[in-house]
């Protein structure tokens, strides 16, 4: 029973720790983007960041759905160190490309006056980069064509 509260506590404590680098990067990207913002007043910076938590916390939820399932698993192995260490690895690289990509946002930003985020939301919906799925057929016919007159 101590084992399964411990995998808990630390469940707990990655899920937080990554909320507040969540939160840091979203301050981060509000003071270099400031500018382009224009704030009417001092107050409204903190209340972004305190309702931009939500959003922080589905996208935690979403990409660590298998951190957090491996964690509550009703195993005997669970508490297991060895088992421990490998999630947790799983944790770190999974969340340091989510990561990387948030903070390469904050240079992104400037350029396009967009979100990244924005764009795959419309990629994944089809609603962006449809002449890619749409040519892919008639492009691999090509590569099949050449390639049989290359054997032949």
């Amino acid at each position: 029973m101590r084992k399964i509260k411990l995998t808990i506590r630390r469940l707990v404590f990655h899920l937080v720790l990554l909320l507040a680098i969540y939160c840091l990067c979203r301050g981060i990207f509000l003071f270099t983007n400031r500018v382009e913002f224009n704030f009417p007043t001092l107050f409204t910076a903190p209340y972004l960041l305190f309702a931009g938590i939500r959003f922080d916390l589905a996208a935690i939820f979403m990409t660590n759905a298998l951190f957090i399932l491996l964690n509550i698993l009703p195993a005997p192995f669970i508490a297991n160190s060895s088992y421990q260490k490998g999630i947790t690895y799983l944790f770190i690289i999974s969340n340091s490309f989510f990561i990387f990509l948030n903070i390469v946002d904050i240079a992104y930003f400037p350029y396009t006056h967009k979100r990244m985020q924005s764009d795959v939301i419309l990629f994944l919906n089809g609603k962006k980069g449809k002449t890619s799925i749409t040519y892919s057929p008639t492009s691999l016919n090509n590569i099949g064509i050449y390639c049989w007159f290359m054997l032949h």
